[in-house]
């Protein structure tokens, strides 16, 4: 008797234990994202929207890719804050760009809101573009550019490209005067199209105007979906003709359609890296062509992914137009 009741109070004490364990796993999983890490830093990037312009008060930044976070409802939202704080804080940028599928099948108005809030509260500027997946929203696409441009940090602009939501572009200014490029575009479900390839000829073109170089401003360009010529650098990278590194672990998911938009960037010559995801186990960068074909590492823990390729993509740009890529891994 005396050792069934030792054994029963065992057992209670076993369970309360465990009561108590689950409750502290539950309060951090929902706690940690938003109490844990500290404040962001003060960004070091003005923000001028009337005039479509970046301002840093030094001559070097660091801008932080992350992508394909697929905010799909209540339960991921606390790990995948999680991911994205820890990636941020690991690398103190100056401007946060997200490059596609923001969202996905599942996601619920109160997500949406959520994540613009999060973004938000890191105290800097962050650039969004959209991807295949943003249409799983409660909201038409319309509806949805409209509510990220509402971010009190968010540099997102709709855009007037007929179809598509999230064509824009900002200069950045450095501490020196000199001027690079920002450009951010909307690769649709399917990919670019004769409107893609017009508007990114007119925004390149035009920024002659504010140099006095004759050419271009340099820039960087980020979408969603791999343009098709992916798969050219790719085959290149792995035959030894071109200069990589980072990880590819499934074939290249690319634009429906060849649109003639890489032959547009070799015309202009002022593009030198593209920024993209979608294809959420690669991480491979590709100096093809003379531009960097840069796969962002996917930074949201939904969907189909790889534990050990959870993070952000860190690009350091210096006013000389210098700049270093690297993967930043949680």
């Amino acid at each position: 008797m005396k050792n069934t009741k030792m054994t029963r109070k065992k057992a209670i004490v076993t369970a309360a234990i465990s009561l108590i364990f689950c409750a502290i796993l539950l309060c951090c999983y929902f706690l940690l994202p938003f109490w844990v890490y500290r404040p962001a830093k003060s960004t070091a990037i003005g923000v001028n929207r009337a005039e479509n312009r970046l301002v840093a008060d030094k001559n070097q930044v660091k801008i932080l890719q992350l992508t394909d976070i697929h905010v799909n409802g209540a339960l991921d939202v606390p790990i995948t804050f999680s991911v994205m704080k820890q990636t941020v804080y690991n690398t103190e940028p100056d401007l946060i760009v997200l490059t596609g599928d923001l969202f996905r099948g599942g996601c619920s108005e109160k997500n949406v809101r959520q994540l613009i809030t999060f973004m938000d509260k890191l105290g800097l500027p962050w650039a969004a573009v959209l991807g295949n997946h943003d249409y799983e929203t409660p909201y038409s696409l319309q509806q949805l550019s409209s509510i990220l441009e509402t971010g009190e940090h968010s540099l997102f602009q709709t855009g007037n490209v007929p179809n598509m939501y999230g064509n824009y572009a900002y200069d950045l200014s450095f501490q020196d005067g000199n001027l690079f490029q920002l450009i951010f575009m909307d690769s649709r479900s399917a990919g670019f199209t004769q409107d893609s390839v017009a508007f990114y000829e007119s925004t390149v073109t035009a920024s002659k105007a504010r140099t006095s170089l004759g050419k271009p401003l340099d820039n960087f360009l980020f979408y969603h979906i791999p343009l098709t010529e992916e798969n050219a650098a790719i085959q290149a990278w792995q035959s030894g003709a071109a200069s990589g590194f980072g990880v590819l672990r499934e074939p290249a998911c690319v634009q429906e359609t060849d649109v003639g938009f890489f032959d547009k960037v070799l015309e202009l010559n002022a593009t030198k890296a593209m920024m993209f995801g979608h294809d959420h186990v690669n991480n491979a960068v590709i100096h093809y062509q003379g531009v960097d074909f840069c796969y962002g590492t996917k930074t949201g823990t939904t969907s189909y992914n790889d534990m050990d390729l959870l993070g952000g993509t860190l690009y350091t740009l210096n006013s000389s137009g210098a700049y270093t890529i690297e993967h930043v891994y949680c």
